[in-house]
């Protein structure tokens, strides 16, 4: 007897691999946003402990020098507001006397520095070797005395006391092309400028007053001069990070340096004041920043905004 045997064929249908085909891909799409979403969490940190670490520094640094500064009524310090004419517009320029250590340009160059003028401004052009917007720190070695090896602070004083006429700036005198000139006095040049923060385009300070109140003017009403900041009880400074990547699809950092507004007089007189800090972040929060200053918003996330007080002990 002869037995037969049917063969049956076992294979998928079209319906059940277009099932699976869209299962698969549902699952590639999760998996790709899970990742995408961690890739995007750790960027976001990576930066903000950049820009913090960034922060950290230079803040101490500025921190350094004005604790260290020389607070002597015959001895300029050229700051915002010390006179009608020097209100700086935009990112702030700050020059003074800091017995800081430096080192002597010309035949004495290692030795020590009693006392160094140091400075501070955001550059807007780029310079060899720097970008532009960048926080830079200037610093030249003198000595006390006049000495044919070095700049000296000697005959670089005016006399005390409210009674003589407001000077002109001796630093701003001497100095002229360091310094710069009017409206920002960002324009000056010097090998001795060096970027110590590439990210940071925006440098702003206002002080306290031993009176208790903030202003934009280093003195209280009753005085006419700075006379060794014998009124400012301490420097408050803020500054404004972009990381660079964030930088690169910047088309023009001036509109976003702009857009960060100079606390007014009447925004420090409130209760409580209203600082850089809060100007800064209060223009960033409106709906249309983004679009005034040429960025995608995700870039507008990224600008990280610090301050610190400064308190001069004098």
């Amino acid at each position: 007897m002869t037995i037969s045997r049917s063969t049956r064929r076992v294979a998928f249908t079209l319906i059940e691999l277009l099932v699976a085909m869209t299962v698969l891909a549902l699952l590639v799409i999760l998996i790709a946003r899970s990742l995408n979403s961690a890739a995007l969490t750790t960027t976001g940190s990576r930066k903000q402990m950049d820009a913090d670490s960034q922060a950290r520094m230079i803040l101490d640094r500025i921190g350094s020098d004005l604790g260290r500064m020389t607070k002597r009524s015959d001895v300029d310090c050229f700051l915002k507001g010390w006179s009608a004419d020097v209100i700086m517009p935009g990112n702030d320029v700050l020059f003074l006397f800091s017995e800081t250590i430096g080192y002597f340009r010309g035949a004495s160059l290692s030795a020590k520095s009693p006392v160094t003028l140091v400075g501070y401004r955001v550059n807007s052009v780029s310079t060899p070797g720097t970008k532009a917007y960048a926080l830079e720190r200037f610093g030249q070695a003198l000595a006390w005395e006049a000495s044919p090896e070095a700049e000296s602070m000697a005959f670089l004083t005016y006399p005390p006391g409210d009674a003589t006429p407001i000077p002109e700036s001796t630093i701003q005198g001497r100095w002229p092309a360091i310094v710069g000139g009017p409206p920002n006095y960002t324009g000056g040049t010097s090998a001795d400028y060096r970027a110590i923060g590439e990210q940071v385009f925006r440098f702003e300070y206002c002080y306290l007053l031993k009176d208790g109140t903030f202003s934009n003017t280093p003195f209280l009403p009753a005085h006419t001069r700075i006379d060794g900041a014998r009124d400012i009880l301490a420097i408050v400074v803020g500054i404004a990070i972009l990381d660079n990547a964030s930088r690169k699809i910047a088309t023009d950092l001036s509109l976003l340096s702009d857009a960060l507004p100079d606390p007014t007089n009447a925004q420090l007189a409130q209760t409580p004041p209203v600082l850089m800090a809060e100007t800064w972040r209060n223009a960033m929060s409106a709906s249309t920043f983004a679009d005034s200053v040429g960025l995608p918003q995700s870039a507008v996330g990224q600008v990280r905004v610090y301050q610190r007080f400064y308190y001069l002990g004098n």
